[in-house]
């Protein structure tokens, strides 16, 4: 009988045991794959948004990107969520809001503090995060987010630097100064000068790279007058073929860039373009243009294209902007 009552106690403290192991199983395990069930992707939806919403499907916490195990001051994750940031101004989703939120108040303490980040390691890297904060300190007015951006400034004000001015990569990379570099720095150092010192004026590194690339316009300018002369000596071309490059306006192609896409008839307009050099290169022996009337045919042409291409616009790029 004792025996039977003791068979009977173990076979109901296992049972017991079980339940309760499989009851705390299933209440902490499920937890993220519900939060990842939650998010689901539109076939509709923009290519930005499905990439967002992947990232967040894939990695349900922040701190997670970048297959991160536990939560890093980092600018993987900076360069990622400032893109969120972008996204969020385009697509104000609230959970993208909630997914930059979430990684900057994470890492910054109530005093301000940074978990894991160093200032003593002198790592330009790890100021990058910091264009995060001034989105959370405009809308809360959190003191913290304030104390953390002094400390990330305080440390740009003591990197270390060549004898030239340029930034050192980190304490340990003796006058390295990396190109990506000044991406990691420059911007938080411009933005927070302009948000807290009044928008203070002063040189960078970024300033002499500029200089440099001007300088080097120039000389291909002037270097390639001789070649000009020996083509032609008449002034408008001489003029013409210099001006730009003497002046530098080459630097704003990447400006020209970003739109020279909006003008879709652009290419046509090209291509009307070179056949009228053409003709006027094969008839020049029997018949000369002035360059007058060649600058007017040009420059109609070109202002026919950007009104044509305004008056009827790409179906992709009325897609895109909307």
């Amino acid at each position: 009988m004792l025996n039977k009552k003791l068979n009977t106690f173990k076979a109901a403290t296992l049972f017991i045991s079980i339940a309760f192991l499989s009851c705390k199983t299933t209440a902490q395990e499920p937890v993220k794959a519900v939060e990842t069930q939650k998010i689901e992707i539109s076939k509709n939806a923009k290519w930005s948004d499905k990439m967002a919403l992947t990232l967040m499907k894939r990695h349900p916490e922040s701190y997670m990107i970048d297959n991160a195990k536990a939560p890093k001051w980092d600018y993987v994750h900076a360069l990622v969520l400032h893109a969120f940031e972008d996204l969020y101004k385009k697509n104000p989703d609230p959970r993208y809001a909630a997914y930059v939120k979430n990684y900057v108040d994470i890492l910054v303490q109530e005093d301000g503090s940074i978990k894991t980040y160093e200032l003593e390691k002198y790592n330009i890297d790890l100021v990058l995060p910091g264009r995060l904060l001034f989105n959370r300190y405009k809308e809360t007015k959190d003191n913290r987010y304030l104390v953390a951006m002094q400390t990330l400034k305080k440390q740009l004000e003591g990197q270390p630097r060549t004898t030239s001015g340029g930034f050192w990569h980190k304490q340990i990379y003796t006058n390295q100064m990396w190109l990506d570099g000044l991406y990691m720095g420059e911007p938080f150092y411009a933005q927070y000068t302009a948000t807290f010192e009044n928008g203070k004026k002063f040189a960078t590194p970024l300033l002499v790279v500029v200089a440099v690339i001007e300088f080097t316009d120039l000389l291909f300018a002037v270097d390639s007058i001789p070649a000009i002369f020996a083509i032609s000596s008449d002034p408008f071309i001489l003029y013409t073929s210099n001006i730009f490059a003497i002046l530098g306006l080459r630097a704003l192609f990447f400006l020209l860039d970003n739109f020279i896409h909006l003008f879709n008839k652009l290419p046509y307009g090209l291509a009307v373009i070179l056949s009228f050099i053409g003709v006027k290169m094969i008839i020049a022996p029997f018949y000369h243009i002035e360059s007058l009337v060649s600058l007017m045919v040009i420059g109609g042409v070109l202002l026919i294209s950007v009104i044509l291409s305004v008056m009827f616009p790409d179906k992709k790029d009325e897609a895109s902007a909307e």
